[in-house]
């Protein structure tokens, strides 16, 4: 398996679209309008006036197996006074060792800008989507509300690091 930053017009769409492949067969998964994703990722979204992201695929022989963003909110760093970045728009395949590698890979982009804690997910912030599912799998999402599978759960508590991370779960 591979971890690859992407940041080309082919990558980002591939980041885009790859939700589709874990919710395929999830009758409650809405999907989001492609059109406000690519906005919310865009440097056209008024966020990155003041943050910078960096969107990462995970790759296993040609297939894409998952995705994470990393991102550095610089007014979230002055108003709190404290060197925090996020990871978002999290989504893989069931397999605990691509989410170890896809955390690991937002951590290190992180790490190599100064940032010392990592907290998530945000897509991209407080303003947007956070949280992971922790209740009500089985009935459709509320807007701006995530809608995530439950092993997500396990394998944030199993991706363990050398920094301090906070994982943000939230409920119906």
């Amino acid at each position: 398996m591979e971890i690859i930053q992407v940041s080309e017009r082919r990558g980002i769409n591939q980041f885009i679209r790859f939700p589709w492949k874990v919710y395929e067969s999830n009758p409650n998964w809405v999907p989001p309008l492609i059109s406000e994703v690519k906005f919310i990722l865009s440097d056209k979204n008024p966020f990155y006036r003041h943050a910078e992201a960096a969107f990462f695929l995970a790759r296993r022989d040609s297939e894409i197996v998952g995705r994470v963003a990393a991102i550095i909110d610089r007014n979230h760093i002055n108003i709190h006074n404290e060197q925090t970045g996020f990871f978002g728009f999290f989504e893989c395949r069931p397999d605990l060792n691509i989410a170890r590698e896809l955390i690991a890979a937002a951590e290190k982009w992180l790490r190599e800008r100064d940032i010392e804690i990592m907290r998530g997910p945000m897509n991209p912030s407080a303003n947007d989507e956070c949280g992971f599912l922790v209740q009500g799998f089985d009935s459709a999402p509320m807007i701006m509300m995530t809608y995530t599978p439950p092993y997500y759960l396990d394998y944030m508590e199993n991706a363990a690091c050398r920094r301090r991370r906070t994982f943000m779960p939230t409920s119906l």
